[in-house]
């Protein structure tokens, strides 16, 4: 407690001059601390969107009944199925469906098909 009357006697002795600079000293000090803090926030805020940011969807081509595939997958089945076309032939038969079909039911059952 009696530091803190030193303190009022100190402060109250002072000259007018002396205390408006201790005023100003603070105000900047109070600016420049909120300044850092804004600083920091904005920082803050620009990282969390970047995280958060949603990314763009790939170009669906086309859709198989409820299914969508990207251009990549419609290169790669493309060349899945010119793979099992008959040479010569610019038409896909059912039989070359049927082999895929076998094909992947095989797959599917670790080698064992089913007819």
């Amino acid at each position: 407690m009696e530091e803190l009357k030193i303190l009022v006697e100190m402060v109250a002795s002072l000259p007018q001059m002396a205390l408006w600079v201790i005023a100003f000293f603070f105000i900047y000090k109070v600016m420049v601390i909120g300044s850092i803090y804004g600083v920091i926030r904005f920082c803050v805020g620009k990282f969390h969107d970047v995280l958060i940011k949603e990314r763009p969807p790939t170009k669906v081509i086309f859709t198989l009944d409820d299914t969508c595939i990207d251009q990549r997958t419609e290169i790669a089945l493309k060349k899945s199925l010119n793979s099992l076309k008959d040479t010569g032939c610019a038409f896909i038969h059912y039989r070359d469906i049927a082999t895929l079909d076998k094909a992947i039911k095989m797959i599917k059952n670790k080698g064992i098909p089913n007819e």
